[in-house]
């Protein structure tokens, strides 16, 4: 891209900033994505795959949680299929981006973790609602 065609784009976004961000995940799938992170952290933990095992290139055992996953797998798909890590991820790509995932798990190491479905989400989101009412009334 040339200058004139960068100074060109960000003049259109800057007057219709919408345009640019209207495809983009919704709040749904980035919540899909987290909790489906949060289940391969879950995973990988309960089988003893620590990140040295799974990535091959960390120096000491390391336990998983979903921004590791979602770090060290989970963009490292979304870039290599649509050059963009998740949060830039249009709202038909980032449910892509799992099938490698689970694909990637299932061969090496025989499970994969679903797509969270909207039942999962809202029961998660009710749980986690609970608790927190739980929490502040303590």
């Amino acid at each position: 891209m040339t200058d004139d065609e960068l100074k060109t784009e960000v003049k259109t976004w800057w007057n219709n900033p919408e345009a640019y961000v209207s495809n983009l995940r919704t709040n749904q799938q980035n919540a899909a994505m987290w909790l489906g992170c949060e289940r391969y952290a879950e995973e990988f933990n309960e089988r003893g795959l620590d990140m040295v095992v799974v990535l091959d290139k960390a120096k000491m055992p390391i336990r998983w949680d979903k921004k590791s996953v979602q770090h060290n797998i989970y963009n490292q798909i979304a870039v290599a299929m649509f050059g963009r890590t998740s949060s830039r991820l249009d709202s038909d790509e980032p449910k892509k981006v799992w099938g490698p995932f689970t694909d990637f798990t299932e061969l090496h190491w025989g499970f994969h973790v679903p797509w969270p479905s909207e039942e999962e989400l809202k029961r998660v989101a009710q749980m986690r609602e609970a608790e927190n009412v739980a929490e502040n009334a303590a």
